[in-house]
């Protein structure tokens, strides 16, 4: 077996980089060597070519369908769903509590502030699993439906929320800090 080049390992590198590929290399490396490495340095000079020839042939700007398809492999479909529950809970913030910046962004400083606050497991929004965020997605749909329902009753003065957990236990919420715009 020919160990690559450092040229070779140099250009694959490049490839991952202008491609957007880095955080799937091992997964890459892995499909090039049939497993049985995930490291460039243990590839095989024809198959560390095989991959430079096969991305040397596609466009940098646009994907072909064929190729879109073998990438799509390498996307984790769970952190995929993942981010959209995160996404979901930042909009629910900037629904119910208005987490907004003066430019109408999400406010993501009070926005981590709030799930770190008020979400069941007390960390940071991407600290939760993709399990998890199932939870803490529920939990803050509730409290947004709370939030907003009191809010069109105008009851704005005890920013106190209670909802349910699966168990049927009332858990209650102080978001009076959420409600007020402070940095």
């Amino acid at each position: 077996m020919n160990e690559p080049t450092n040229t070779q390992i140099r250009i694959f590198n490049s490839i991952l980089s202008r491609k957007h590929l880095r955080e799937h290399k091992q997964d890459i490396i892995s499909e090039y060597t049939n497993s049985r490495t995930t490291k460039t340095k243990e590839m095989t000079s024809e198959e560390i070519q095989a991959f430079i020839d096969f991305h040397n042939q596609t466009s940098n700007w646009q994907q072909p369908l064929h190729i879109k398809k073998k990438l799509d492999f390498y996307e984790d479909e769970g952190q995929r769903q993942s981010n959209t529950m995160r996404r979901k809970i930042i909009a629910i913030c900037r629904e119910a509590f208005d987490m907004n910046t003066e430019a109408d962004k999400a406010d993501m400083k009070r926005i981590y502030a709030c799930v770190e606050k008020l979400g069941y497991l007390k960390k940071g929004l991407n600290s939760y699993s993709y399990e998890e965020l199932i939870t803490l997605v529920t939990q803050f749909e509730r409290i947004g439906k709370s939030v907003i329902a009191a809010n069109s009753r105008k009851r704005c003065k005890d920013w106190k929320v209670s909802v349910f957990d699966d168990d049927g236990n009332e858990i209650e919420f102080d978001v009076t800090e959420f409600m007020n715009k402070t940095n």
